[in-house]
């Protein structure tokens, strides 16, 4: 059985953040908005990474947007 993790990679693909949920991934990447819920990592994320997010939620076609990469890890058995 394989699970998949979701990293997003800030804009010099010199650090990333990982989620299992495909949801929050897509919330730090600025794919799409903050949910409520939303993962705090994925708000701290937005917050840190994009010098132009002032934490308001924008418009789509002003959301900082970073690469994201679905990997595929597999699980070990003992």
């Amino acid at each position: 059985m394989s699970k998949y993790v979701y990293l997003v990679w800030n804009e010099n693909k010199t650090e990333c953040v990982g989620f299992t949920d495909k949801r929050d991934a897509e919330a730090a990447a600025g794919i799409k908005p903050l949910g409520n819920p939303f993962s705090t990592l994925a708000g701290e994320w937005r917050d840190v990474m994009a010098d132009e997010w002032n934490g308001d939620q924008p418009k789509a076609s002003e959301r900082v947007r970073f690469n994201m990469q679905k990997v595929c890890v597999e699980e070990q058995s003992q």
